[in-house]
Parts: C-alpha cells; sequence; structure tokens
C-alpha cells in the first residue's frame, strides 16, 4: 500500500481494542495508491514571500486549516511558480492537516469550490484510497479528543508545538468498513448541523449582547439613562428653592483643588529644601530636593471638537481625562522592561492581565524591587484606573487592593481620579463608545497599533454632577449586571456545544454512534465486510499489480534488448 515510508508511529500495544469489524492503521495505510500521495508543503526559496500575488492560484496556509472545517482566508501564487510545484497541488476531498500549533492534529477537507491550490509548509495534503476510507470519517477522527490525546505524546517544542510528516503518517486511526465510515460520517454530520445552529444562535446572541452593552452605555453618557432621574430631581430643587449642582461647578472645584495641592506641593519643597540646605546642601552628598512642576490645565476642547461630539444635557459638560485626575499623580505609562519574572518581586500588570474589565492578579508576574523603583511614578494605590494604550488597546480595569505598591508597563496608562470624581463614573466613561472611538482615532503603528500618554490627556470626557455620577453608574451596573449574566450563561452554553461535539465523535469512534437498525442496514449490505479483510485483499491486489508491473517491465526491457542486438544498434555500456 502507498505511504509507508518514513512513518513513526505509538506502540500497537498502547491501544485500545478497537469495535467490532474493526482494525486499527496508521494514516499512511489510507493513502491512495498514487505517486504523491502524501506530502507536506514547499519550504525555502521553493515558496517565498515575493512568490505571493493579488490574485491567482491559492496559496493553503496554517490559518485555513480549521477543526473540521476550511476557512476562506485568501493568500494567492503566481501561475508560473504554481505549475512549478504540481507534486503540492491539492483536490476536492483531500486531507489537510495542520502541522503546527495549537490542538494537534487538527484537520478539514479542500472544499469542492476552492479550485486551483496548493498546500505551503507545516500543511500536510494527505489524497485517500476512496475504496477503503471516506475522507470525512478520517477527518473527524483526525479532530477527536482521543486522536489528539494519543497525539500529544510525540508532539514537540515548546512555544510552538508540532508534528513531523512521519509522525503525521504513523499516526493509528480506527478504520471500520468504507459502507459504515459512510454512514458514521453522515451522522456526525446531521448532528453537527443540529448544534451548529444552535451555536450560530448562541453567536448571534453573543453579538446583540455586545451592542446592547454598547447602547447603555452611549445612553448613560449622552445623560438619555438618567433622563427621567434629571427631571425628578430638577421638580424638587424648584419645590425647595435650591440650585442643581453643574459640571461647571464641579469643574471649579476641581480646578481649586488643583491649585491648592500645588501651593501645599510647593510649601512641602521649600520645607525639603531648607532641611537639606541645614544639612550641607552639596556638601551633605543628597541632590537638592527637584521642584515640582505646576500642574497646567489641558487646552479646552475644539469647536471642531465640540461639533464631532454628542450634545449633552443641561448642566453637563465636555472636559479632557488629564482635568479629572489628581494634581500630584499625572496620567502616565509604566516600566519599559520588566524582564524576567522575580519571586517576591514587584507585580506588574500587562495588557493582556486586563479582561473583562478586571485584573487576573493569580496571572501577573513580578519584577526587580530595583527597576519598579526607577518606574514608582506610576506604582499603583487601588482604584486606579488602568487604560491598555498599545496591543488590545480600550480594555479598562480598576487597580484592586491586593495591587497596591504594583506597577504597569509601557503598553498602559494609569489615571488616579481625583476624590471630587467618581473614579467608577471615569472607568464606565472610558469604556463608553465616544472615548473608545476616540482611541480608534488617534491610534498609531501597524504591528503594535494604539496611542500615547498625550492622547490619553487628551481624550474628550462628559461630566456631569457628582451626584447625577452616582446615579449613572448605579444603573450602568444595574443593567449591565443583567447582561453580565446572561453572558456567562450563553459562554457556559457554547463550552458545552463544544464539550458535546467531542462526545458525539467519542461515541463514534467507540462505534457506538449507529443503532442497532442503522448498524444492521449496513452489514446486511452485500459488499460489507469486516475491515480487516477489506484491507488484506487490496493489500494482495496491490501486491500482485506491483508484481505484475515487475513482470511487465522485465519483460519489456528484455525485448528492446533483443531488438538492438537483432538490428545491430548499439548497446549503452556502463
Amino acid at each position: 500500500m502507498a505511504g509507508r515510508k518514513s512513518i513513526k508511529a505509538l506502540p500497537r500495544e498502547d491501544l485500545p481494542d478497537p469495535p467490532v469489524d474493526w482494525v486499527w492503521v496508521n494514516l499512511a495505510d489510507l493513502a491512495a495508491d498514487t505517486p504523491n500521495a502524501i506530502v507536506d508543503g514547499p519550504f525555502g526559496s521553493n515558496l517565498k514571500t515575493s512568490h505571493y500575488t493579488e490574485s491567482g492560484p491559492r496559496v493553503v496556509r496554517l490559518q485555513n486549516i480549521g477543526d473540521g472545517h476550511f476557512e476562506d482566508e485568501r493568500a494567492h501564487i503566481s501561475i508560473d511558480h504554481f505549475n512549478d510545484l504540481e507534486r503540492h497541488h491539492v483536490q476536492p476531498d483531500d486531507l489537510l492537516i495542520a502541522a503546527l500549533g495549537e490542538e494537534l492534529p487538527r484537520a478539514c477537507l479542500v472544499p469542492q469550490w476552492l479550485g486551483p491550490a496548493l498546500v505551503k509548509a507545516d500543511c500536510p495534503r494527505i489524497r485517500l484510497n476512496d475504496k477503503i476510507s471516506i475522507p470525512e470519517f478520517v477527518c473527524h477522527w483526525l479532530n477527536s479528543r482521543q486522536c489528539r490525546d494519543r497525539a500529544a505524546a510525540i508532539i514537540h517544542g515548546v512555544g510552538r508545538p508540532r508534528m513531523n510528516l512521519a509522525e503525521i503518517r504513523g499516526l493509528w486511526v480506527p478504520i471500520a468498513h468504507p459502507l459504515e465510515q459512510a454512514a458514521i460520517a453522515a451522522k456526525v454530520e446531521a448532528l453537527f448541523s443540529e448544534l451548529d445552529a444552535g451555536v450560530a444562535q448562541l453567536e448571534a446572541a453573543q453579538a446583540l449582547l455586545k451592542r446592547y452593552r454598547q447602547s447603555v452605555l452611549r445612553a448613560a453618557f449622552e445623560g438619555r439613562l438618567t433622563a427621567e432621574w434629571r427631571e425628578q430631581r430638577r421638580r424638587e430643587a424648584e419645590a425647595g428653592g435650591e440650585e442643581l449642582p453643574t459640571a461647571e461647578d464641579l469643574l471649579k472645584q476641581i480646578e481649586a483643588e488643583r491649585q491648592e495641592r500645588a501651593e501645599q506641593q510647593h510649601a512641602e519643597w521649600r520645607q525639603a529644601v531648607e532641611a537639606w540646605e541645614a544639612a550641607g546642601g552639596k556638601d551633605s552628598g543628597e541632590k537638592k530636593p527637584r521642584r515640582p512642576a505646576r500642574p497646567k490645565d489641558p487646552p479646552p476642547l475644539t469647536e471642531e471638537e465640540l461639533e464631532s461630539l454628542p450634545e449633552l444635557p443641561e448642566g453637563w459638560a465636555w472636559t479632557r481625562a488629564d482635568m479629572l485626575v489628581a494634581a500630584d499623580r499625572p496620567i502616565c505609562y509604566g516600566i519599559l522592561m520588566p524582564k524576567g519574572n522575580v519571586e517576591d518581586g514587584v507585580l506588574y500588570v500587562k495588557v493582556r492581565d486586563m479582561r473583562g474589565d478586571r485584573i487576573n492578579v493569580d496571572a501577573l508576574q513580578r519584577t526587580a524591587p530595583e527597576i519598579a523603583k526607577q518606574y514608582d511614578r506610576a506604582s499603583l494605590v487601588e482604584g486606579d484606573v488602568l487604560l491598555a494604550i498599545r496591543g488590545t488597546y480600550g480594555r479598562v480595569a480598576l487597580v484592586p487592593p491586593a495591587l497596591e505598591g504594583g506597577n504597569i508597563t509601557q503598553d498602559s496608562a494609569r489615571l488616579t481620579i481625583t476624590p471630587l470624581v467618581n473614579r467608577d463614573f471615569c472607568a464606565w466613561a472610558l469604556r463608553a463608545p465616544e472615548c473608545q472611538n476616540f482611541f480608534k482615532r488617534v491610534a498609531r503603528g501597524v504591528a503594535g497599533k494604539g496611542g500615547n500618554i498625550g492622547d490619553v490627556r487628551l481624550c474628550p470626557m462628559p461630566l456631569c454632577s457628582d451626584e447625577e455620577q452616582a446615579e449613572i453608574v448605579r444603573e450602568v451596573e444595574s443593567r449591565l449586571s443583567v447582561i453580565d449574566d446572561i453572558e456567562n450563561t450563553t459562554l457556559t452554553a457554547l463550552t458545552e456545544a463544544k464539550a458535546l461535539r467531542q462526545s458525539i465523535l467519542k461515541r463514534a469512534f467507540e462505534g457506538r454512534l449507529l443503532d442497532e437498525a442503522e448498524l444492521e442496514a449496513v452489514r446486511s449490505h452485500p459488499d460489507y465486510e469486516p475491515a480487516d479483510r477489506l484491507l488484506e485483499r487490496i493489500r494482495e491486489r496491490a501486491a500482485a499489480q506491483s508484481k505484475t508491473k515487475k513482470q511487465t517491465k522485465k519483460k519489456t526491457t528484455r525485448t528492446t534488448r533483443s531488438a538492438r542486438k537483432n538490428t545491430g544498434t548499439p548497446q549503452e555500456t556502463t
């Protein structure tokens, strides 16, 4: 049979007994008896970046090989190079296997609609023998948890798990007669189709929940979520002869607090200088205390900016993020190079540690105290607002008590909100569409797209009275907690759906998916026979054909030599 060359398989005795009339074979035993039935993609100079084009035949890459389905991620190659790499071409129902990455082996079939295409390196292609295997059946086995658990023993590589072609050839596959394979594959597909319809509804619900979340935040920070509350407060104020506080009032308080803090810092600096001078000044060996910089108010929003922003209710105002932070803790980024994880070091937060509006403290790494000290300007206190500004920018999280004294990296910004403003209000505002859209507009770069601290400081922020801020936080958290519950339920259902797929495959390859009637219909077919007998017949036929070919070739060679001798044609010598 084809494909017996270069096989690296686990010991056969480690395999469980197959179902009745099934047999274990290596994947290579299922390959078609044709040249290049099993090939990997071209390496190195045979397929370079410069060979890719905007159109033409397709190149099958790792990102095309989904878990049982072909992903339509497009890459093309020039027709000249395509024709030069004929042995790597694919055709419909060829088996594609990912040999690099997570969840190995991962397989799919070449779809009927693909058209001319070839495989790239690390994407082996196997053309199966249709007399002994059904492509869908083999594909489902490769994507099953049983196959992946056994393959784990031969997968190598730390950062990027991989398998080589010999290991893929040697993968064990449980094989039934093709009639039974077809019946199993058809039932798996039917069950998966029902499951996929449910998953599509769950994913649609997820998308709706995401849009609803953004709608809630948009309504909150355009003043629509508290419109009734605001009207009620207005009537109460009129009845009591009082004036409602406004955002302008609050901004004046913030400005006064900033000036007061600046004067306090200046007085503390004067005391520190006097103490330094009393200790000998320069002769003391200590540096002269640095004069604190007076906080500068950010520039007001321009007319153009205001025209692009939603109109706010009466008593609200647009300001900038820099105006809402504590005067002595300006917006800043953190550690440039934390280096390796240090036991008992200082905890620091990366962008990837901020997920779902929270910081995963258990996953945090630690940097050396001397490194953290160089960036103590970015040290954290409970309640600080962290904003991702590079990579997956726009994530927002509040610092929990466990992170007091910790730090951040250069990919995040720290905002210590002034006590005069509700920090939860600011955190939700940063997550709302207007701020998120602002970050998208100012983002720069390609590989590591994001903004900088200057952009964060200028971010437009809606502001209202502290009383209404608290009401907005209550309304937002009340509505979003319901969304969170539904999202968690949806996520659980999606996880269970994935587990159910594997449960279906497990039953299929334990021979328990077909019921008695379905199994009887298969095994009563006149062409049915146990898989081991079918394989033996095919092997005997292949051996006989090989013997006939050798005899024919030998006879042809003798006839040619005799003809040359009789006609006096000179014969080649060695």
